[in-house]
């Protein structure tokens, strides 16, 4: 199972769809950021590709166009050890950076 919820980014408070994979990360152990607000560092950033979606059952599969991104920032030692199971939950192939 996975934690799947809607948080505010940490500049702005626009909602981002966040997945915590297997429940290894707990919510307080990361920040997120929409594109706008994406720092110069410590930051995963998520640029979604195409169309392809993994999860019909993922509500927000169509909302997001190609090229949607979003950063995810670790901040404890447990979040960065997780991070590869941490995601956007929009159920899309993603272009994964690490700044």
């Amino acid at each position: 199972m996975c934690d799947c919820y809607t948080t505010g980014c940490k500049i702005c408070g626009v909602l981002l769809p966040v997945h915590l994979g297997d429940y290894m990360t707990k919510r307080g152990e990361i920040e997120v950021f929409c594109r706008q607000h994406l720092p110069i560092e410590n930051v995963r950033i998520f640029r979604k590709l195409g169309t392809k979606i993994h999860h019909d059952s993922t509500i927000n599969s169509r909302k997001y166009k190609p090229g949607w991104m979003m950063g995810i920032r670790p901040l404890t030692e447990n979040a960065i050890k997780h991070k590869n199971l941490n995601n956007p939950n929009i159920g899309a192939d993603f272009e994964i950076t690490d700044r």
